[in-house]
């Protein structure tokens, strides 16, 4: 059975604008919106105006307050964008963001995370990494995340793959079996999706959702493995907090991913690619 989202909202939050209710709600269903003006949703006639068409989706202002929001290329989610985020999906959408060869091979001999099981992620095809930029940079929890959508989340911090030079492991992410298995865990309660794993120096420690980077002083994270003992609520290792800064270089799909990627299933059909399983 599908779930059909309807909106999503932001607890504690006051709404800045009473018509398109920006700053309370993230995201909407816009067919369901214009389907139900009965709703609580905003009401979308003749409020979204100045569209402008980007490389995919359009990006919308609201007509009362000039908040901006993004329509996904499927005209099924509006999303709210903060001011600070236009930059980047400004060039995002002037940008061919599609990854060299050597960079995809890269990502494809770490393993992709894939979606967990309430398909959470199912929009992006994510690989953690550590990315050596152009100008030199270096980001030691990185992310390169290839998507057909905007990089509008404002919880993320986004950078275009073509700052990218180069592609390698990091120091600081998972195994792939335990990334794998956070994706795997039940929710025993709202938000919480443990997994217990086992640390290169012995202790157990739970990692909650999917988890992609683990960063402990003296903590050797590649050894990480994951445990098969039932979780106890009354009686669990500590939760592990993460601190450690992701940054997200959003790339753009393409016919070179898809052909690489099936090569590397085709050496190991046990390994997901960054195509798909």
């Amino acid at each position: 059975m599908s779930i059909e989202q309807i909106s999503s909202r932001q607890l504690g939050r006051n709404t800045k604008c009473r018509l398109c209710q920006a700053g309370s709600t993230i995201s909407f269903n816009w067919q369901y919106a214009l389907k139900n003006s009965k709703s609580d949703l905003p009401k979308i006639k003749n409020l979204y105006v100045n569209p402008q068409k980007l490389k995919t989706g359009t990006l919308y202002q609201c007509k009362s307050c000039g908040a901006h929001w993004y329509l996904d290329a499927d005209k099924q989610l509006m999303n709210f964008v903060q001011e600070e985020k236009l930059d980047v999906i400004s060039r995002w959408s002037e940008t061919n963001l599609k990854l060299k060869a050597g960079h995809i091979l890269a990502l494809n001999n770490i393993g992709e995370t894939p979606p967990d099981l309430y398909g959470n992620g199912s929009k992006c095809r994510e690989t953690p990494c550590q990315v050596k930029t152009k100008n030199g940079d270096l980001f030691e929890c990185a992310i390169v995340t290839i998507q057909s959508h905007a990089p509008f989340e404002e919880w993320r911090e986004y950078k275009l793959a073509s700052e990218i030079e180069e592609i390698s492991e990091s120091a600081y992410a998972l195994p792939l079996d335990v990334r794998l298995a956070t994706t795997q865990a039940d929710e025993i309660r709202m938000g919480f999706a443990p997994t217990i794993v086992e640390l290169s120096n012995g202790e157990r420690s739970i990692l909650n959702l999917t988890t992609n980077f683990l960063k402990i002083n003296g903590i050797s994270t590649s050894e990480s493995k994951v445990c098969s003992e039932r979780i106890k609520t009354s009686n669990m290792p500590p939760i592990y907090q993460a601190a450690e800064k992701v940054v997200y270089f959003v790339a753009d799909p393409s016919d070179l991913e898809i052909n690489a990627s099936n090569k590397a299933l085709n050496e190991d059909p046990k390994k997901p690619s960054l195509n798909g399983f």
